[in-house]
């Protein structure tokens, strides 16, 4: 039975008596402190624990279990004054200590399963076959289960118990290696990942990345070469590839490879080898036998990247065919053709499997405005169960034909006539924002917010242009429930106001605290509470409201024992500075999830900040361990030590990734093309295709797809502008012209692009290239703008192409002029009119339309710049 406090004094004496006990040991413990202690990460402020310990017998059950919580979660940082005070004359904190010590002794978690105690019992109280089955099922339940697992084999002092459990560690090696590296055991992390990399390929990617990050992978790479021949282990032969792959030494990865057998893992090698003939010579016999689409799809990159044109026909004509033999993959089989720039292949498998809305998508921007609208009219006719849709996006093929009119009609008809559906009116929303621009848009998502409630009204928000960061669905309700008399649009203002940080302070602060009020008010658990303190807590931290913000997390962290709770309470202490807090709740969010190396990271981030440099590498070196070949992990660690200031650290997990992750992986694609970004900015454009080539492969996987359908003729089109710079640099220039030529052709509306090329083959004094992609281009906006001569968008297209090649700038004017007497509000053909007018010199003409544009849009950037750059020419005279 609980015990109450008797006596105040009597009880003073006592916990002051306790408290000097825990001071006394906390000195000799920072005298004599480990250094595996002392790397693994900054405990928790030592009078924080002890006034927890004292608070295990308070008066108030709460208070108690509380602490209790706290204690326990704290982990290995709580252990010494907890072993103290499990000697304590109170029988209720002896009773608890002892418990929490338990608990931390064996890896067992506030949240950790029922199951996983009762095996833990069954292992310390049963006989031997009971012992092993405890074994085998804990091995089998995940995170919690290992992390119990190897408590107990640390625990264990029967080395035949401990090779048994390290035995049925080995299907599981990733994590029980994490759980090793996180105690500071890597010997015995190595020992677990030695045992596994011959039988499991994802262990030997681990082994291999451990090796890396700790400097033992020459010698053991070289010790393992001089051990193996043609006809070693299998095993021995897999675990030799991973380790020459991380050690960059691609040639005897392939030769190993070749001799396992293994053609999947040797196709991945050729790939990170480019050998693009060969994995094509490889893929031909799939081009005619093949079930597989993905096999397809890599077939016909291959013979693309090969050179191979014919091979790459066949391949094609093999996808289509796929197409109507297995019609449940045929939206990947026009992806893949889309990507293999094939775009008429990829409508026409949509067009025949009745997808008129993905066709319509991509036959807009190929400016195919007369197709799209046929499409329409099949889809009527056919009666299409999505033709709302269709409609409601065919007021934008409409438009670019020059028939306004009748875009606006049938956006009106679609709005005043049977009630759309979400998805129709998301459709009519984006439609009118490129008609009549984000007011009109707005008007429109307001009439239909009012109409929807919960998910309905989450989807709608999606069109208006909110941060994705910014829970807007969330505060709709809310601030509905907060002031149910009040208009839609009264409210949709108010959420545009907090969105955009420009609500008062304490106005936001107001809100949010009735929110959260309203959310406390919620049973625990309750998704729908921690979902609301959550919302609550990052708004209030991404506007400045940190320490309000703080009070929602912490009261999340209260009761979960996850990690991110936790996390978010030191990143709001670091956005107040105080230093040494965030590194104690990054250190605490870490205990709970000693597998993440995202809060030592912080941490670290934290403590340089201090100035403890030393301490902030050590944990910098433990975070960089931890993934071992997770690329997911790595990305995300390195994008957390990108925001703390360790640019280098960041660095370094990128090139941790590129030889050590899985292949075709996501994180590893992610880093190769971002090493292609890098290398366009360093003006190498040659090497920016080669990397994107490799990266966007991945896409071929079935289950991998871009979120905008666009974007898989969009990365063909970047890639032929790419390669046509390269060219241009490399002085080869009717290449590069070609390549500009099918660039112009994949994405017909793309005029920046041709600007850019024509203005390169200009200023590499090649006018004739320059005339002829310019000539090109214009032809076909000219032949489209005499079929539609009522189109805004086509005379701007022409005007904006002259414009910023600096030719035909009379006819230029015109068409500008032309564009925005069709489209007076349009602030692209504006910004065009601005344009033209400042390459003729008329730089007073070119502010006054500027300044318009600034009127009708007056929170875009572009608009701000483009107006100090006329100034500037204006003041200079130029």
């Amino acid at each position: 039975m609980d015990r109450a406090a008797t006596g105040g004094d009597n009880a003073m004496v006592k916990r002051e008596a306790i408290l000097l006990r825990c001071m006394v040991l906390i000195a000799c413990l920072v005298i004599g402190a480990s250094p595996r202690v002392t790397a693994l990460a900054e405990a928790p402020p030592q009078n924080l624990l002890s006034s927890q310990i004292l608070q295990l017998d308070d008066p108030d059950p709460a208070v108690r279990e509380q602490a209790t919580r706290e204690l326990w979660i704290a982990g290995a940082a709580a252990e010494p004054l907890l072993r103290q005070a499990s000697k304590d004359q109170s029988p209720e904190v002896a009773r608890r200590a002892s418990a929490i010590l338990h608990n931390i002794t064996y890896g067992l978690l506030p949240d950790t399963p029922p199951e996983v105690i009762e095996l833990l019992g069954q292992y310390q109280t049963g006989d031997e076959a009971q012992r092993s089955v405890a074994v085998a099922r804990l091995s089998d339940l995940g995170l919690r289960g290992i992390r119990v697992l190897l408590a107990v084999r640390k625990s264990e002092k029967d080395p035949t118990r401990q090779q048994a459990i390290l035995d049925a560690l080995v299907p599981h090696a990733h994590e029980g290696a994490q759980s090793l590296i996180a105690d500071g055991d890597i010997p015995r992390a190595q020992a677990l990942l030695t045992a596994a990399a011959p039988i499991i390929e994802a262990a030997a990617r681990d082994y291999a990345a451990l090796l890396l990050v700790r400097g033992e992978l020459a010698p053991k790479l070289a010790e393992l070469k001089a051990t193996l021949s043609p006809a070693s282990d299998r095993g021995a032969l897999r675990e030799l590839v991973f380790l020459a792959r991380a050690a960059g030494d691609l040639k005897t990865a392939r030769w190993a490879a070749e001799q396992i057998g293994d053609p999947p893992l040797l196709d991945h090698m050729l790939i990170e080898l480019e050998d693009w003939k060969t994995l094509a010579a490889r893929y031909q016999s799939r081009i005619g036998d093949s079930a597989s689409i993905e096999a397809l799809g890599f077939a016909a990159a291959f013979e693309r990247l090969a050179g191979d044109s014919d091979g790459h026909v066949r391949a094609a004509i093999a996808i289509k065919a796929h197409a109507a033999q297995h019609p449940d993959d045929y939206p990947k089989c026009a992806e893949i053709l889309f990507l293999e720039d094939r775009a008429e292949d990829g409508i026409d498998i949509l067009i025949r499997h009745k997808d008129y809305l993905r066709a319509f998508d991509y036959l807009l921007p190929r400016m195919e405005y007369q197709r799209a609208l046929n499409l329409v009219a099949t889809a009527d006719a056919e009666h299409f169960p999505q033709l709302p849709r269709l409609q409601a996006r065919s007021a934008l093929a409409l438009r670019f034909a020059g028939r306004l009119d009748e875009a606006h009609k049938k956006l009106d008809d679609l709005e005043s006539g049977r009630r759309p559906d979400i998805g129709t009116w998301g459709d009519i929303i984006d439609a009118r924002r490129e008609i009549d621009g984000a007011a009109k848009a707005e008007e429109v998502l307001i009439r239909a917010l009012s109409l929807a409630r919960g998910e309905a009204a989450a989807e709608l928000l999606a069109h208006g242009g909110f941060a994705e960061s910014f829970p807007a669905s969330f505060w709709l309700e809310t601030l509905r429930r907060q002031q149910p008399n009040a208009q839609t649009a009264d409210l949709f203002k108010t959420l545009k106001t907090m969105a955009g940080g420009q609500m008062p302070p304490a106005q936001l602060r107001e809100i949010a605290e009735a929110a959260r009020e309203e959310a406390s008010r919620l049973a625990v658990p309750s998704v729908a509470r921690d979902d609301a303190l959550s919302n609550i807590g990052q708004t209030l931290l991404a506007f400045g409201q940190a320490d309000l913000a703080e009070e929602c997390f912490r009261t999340l962290a209260q009761a979960s024992s996850i990690p991110d709770p936790m996390i978010r309470v030191g990143d709001c202490q670091a956005a107040r500075k105080e230093w040494s807090g965030a590194a104690t709740s990054y250190h605490l969010a870490w205990e709970r999830d000693r597998s993440r190396p995202g809060p030592l990271a912080s941490q670290a981030a934290a403590l340089s900040q201090l100035g403890q440099s030393k301490r902030a590498r050590e944990l910098l070196d433990l975070a960089h361990l931890l993934p071992l070949s997770n690329d997911v992990a790595r990305v995300d660690l390195a994008d957390i030590m990108s925001r703390g200031g360790l640019a280098d650290d960041a660095r370094r997990e990128h090139e941790t990734i590129l030889p050590t992750a899985p292949f075709l992986s996501w994180g590893l694609c992610h880093v190769i093309r971002l090493r292609g970004d890098d290398a366009l900015a360093k003006n190498d454009p040659a090497t920016a295709v080669r990397l994107w080539e490799r990266a966007f492969l991945q896409n071929l996987k079935y289950n991998v797809s871009f979120a905008d359908a666009w974007a898989n003729s969009a990365v063909p089109a970047l890639i032929h502008r790419t390669r046509a710079e390269a060219l241009i640099k490399a002085g080869d220039w009717a290449g590069a012209l070609a390549e500009a030529q099918r660039c112009r052709a994949t994405s017909p509306g793309d005029a920046d692009a041709m600007i850019q090329l024509v203005n390169d083959f200009q200023q590499h004094s090649r006018p004739k290239e320059a005339d002829d992609l310019f000539d090109t281009a214009m032809t076909a906006y000219a032949k489209l703008a005499k079929i539609y001569p009522n189109s805004g968008p086509l005379e701007n297209l022409q005007a904006w192409l002259a414009g910023k090649c600096r030719r035909n700038l009379d006819d230029a004017l015109k068409q500008a002029l032309h564009a925005t007497a069709l489209e007076p509000a349009n602030t692209a053909s504006l910004d065009t009119l601005a344009e033209v007018y400042f390459q003729r010199g008329q730089i007073a003409e070119a502010i006054t339309a500027m300044n318009r544009c600034i009127e009708l849009e007056p929170n875009v950037e572009h608009h701000k710049k483009q107006l100090e750059r006329f100034k500037a020419a204006q003041k200079s005279g130029s």
